[in-house]
């Protein structure tokens, strides 16, 4: 599995960057490539229905909230470390059903993690200086404690359309998947 994966990059990369995938591996990659860095522009190149305005600029509102602050930033560049597997699981001449698999980081898990370092950090704090670096220490440590935990499984089937492929229901699947990006945020009360 990983193998093919690797396989596929390179010869996305042989290709050139500019090119759409001929493979449906090939376009899984690129769309998954795109969406762990929420990028809309290229994530609709992959897709047969671009991604509807109302949802890109509901979730740019959405990243701009989690810049605002340093926590809700560190945080979520480390939801953006997840694990994305792919399985086809019925494939056709024109057409190939995959399950998806994103695993990602419980941010409950991190809060709790954060908190203990935290409490460490918080005996500095009448020297600031000393205080922002313990702090910025306690959310390095709580991630490198997390794991990966949360798993949501979608099912996308990708179609071939000309030359290349385009997943029918990747827009679906971007929508279902940030609402658990943003609870996740949410739930931590930033």
């Amino acid at each position: 599995m990983k193998i093919r994966k690797i396989l596929v990059i390179l010869c996305l990369l042989l290709v050139g960057c500019a090119s759409k995938p001929s493979t449906p591996d090939g376009t899984m990659h690129a769309f998954f490539s795109a969406f762990k860095s929420f990028n809309f522009n290229k994530m609709n190149d992959f897709l047969e229905q671009p991604i509807d305005e109302i949802t890109q600029d509901d979730f740019k509102a959405f990243i701009d909230y989690t810049n605002s602050t340093k926590t809700t930033k560190e945080v979520m560049s480390i939801l953006k470390n997840m694990e994305i597997d792919w399985t086809a699981i019925d494939s056709q001449i024109d057409t190939v059903m995959y399950e998806v698999s994103i695993t990602y980081y419980n941010t409950i898990e991190l809060k709790e993690n954060y908190l203990e370092y935290f409490i460490q950090a918080f005996e500095d704090h009448t020297n600031p200086e000393i205080y922002d670096q313990r702090i910025q220490e306690a959310y390095h440590q709580a991630y490198m404690r997390a794991k990966p935990s949360l798993t949501k499984t979608f099912e996308v089937t990708c179609v071939k359309n000309g030359n290349t492929w385009v997943l029918l229901d990747g827009s679906n699947l971007f929508t279902s998947f940030t609402k658990s990006i943003k609870t996740q945020i949410y739930l931590l009360g930033y």
